[in-house]
């Protein structure tokens, strides 16, 4: 199988993604046989490698826009209920609402970092030894703003 550079294996992977999108459930020989109608000869084993590239080029991408786009969705509701929260804390004599505010207000914090802390937001990956480092300062800011938020 011959090598081939960077620029024509973008090439050949942007011509296996036109197939994949007329036809996603294009087997390799498909895909082989379209590609050779527009004079790429490809052998089905570097068909096969472009195609792990492409799904696990989708799979990162995926991860990394569909899962921050979540959490930057729930964490913009947090903000803008969170504040809702803390007016009717203040504008209320009732002990019970200013509890029950409270509450509210605590519970989705710890919802919000739940969902962070599940996602990897707090995560690192020390590439030298491959422990994990904890990311506590972070986590302890986020606490301290959401306490600041409550105070003002």
């Amino acid at each position: 199988m011959p090598r081939y550079s960077k620029e024509h294996e973008q090439e050949f992977i942007g011509k296996i993604k036109q197939v994949l999108v007329v036809n996603p459930n294009a087997t390799i020989l498909s895909i082989q046989k379209n590609l050779r109608n527009n004079n790429i000869e490809l052998d089905k084993d570097y068909i096969n490698k472009l195609l792990k590239k492409i799904r696990g080029e989708r799979a990162h991408r995926y991860t990394n826009e569909a899962v921050g786009a979540a959490v930057a969705k729930f964490e913009d509701y947090i903000i803008y209920f969170n504040s809702k929260l803390l007016k009717i804390e203040q504008a209320t004599s009732n002990e019970m609402v200013k509890i029950m505010a409270i509450r509210q207000f605590i519970n989705q914090n710890k919802d919000l970092l739940k969902m962070q802390l599940d996602v990897g937001v707090f995560e690192e990956n020390n590439k030298n030894n491959g422990k994990e480092i904890s990311n506590i300062p972070e986590i302890l800011r986020i606490i301290d703003n959401a306490e600041r938020q409550k105070g003002s």
